[in-house]
């Protein structure tokens, strides 16, 4: 699992939304789930808590904008569960300096 935080999200898509992606439990095993929820809901306390157990977070996207979780939900939700997918995905939210470099 990866977090990125507040100054590390590209500015243009800073707000004060978070996008949890997890690895999904119905369906098909092998494909994310992206859920876009205030950070002080109780949606991400349970998907960062006991939601975790069944459904394994893999990233975590905090303070972004409408539009970034947007572009989360129409770039992750139902993608396959594979670790290139999820970098393109930090890479348009996240400012490259975060990133790993492999």
């Amino acid at each position: 699992m990866e977090a990125f935080y507040g100054g590390q999200i590209k500015e243009e898509y800073r707000g004060n939304l978070v996008a949890v992606v997890n690895r999904s439990v119905k369906g098909d095993p092998l494909k994310h789930c992206v859920f876009l929820s205030p950070i002080d809901s109780d949606e991400f306390i349970y998907l960062t808590g006991v939601g975790s157990v069944k459904m394994p977070v893999e990233r975590v996207y905090m303070s972004i904008s409408q539009k970034a979780g947007e572009l989360a939900v129409k770039n992750g939700d139902g993608s396959f569960k594979d670790e290139t997918h999820l970098k393109s995905l930090d890479s348009l939210l996240v400012i490259s300096y975060f990133l790993k470099k492999d």
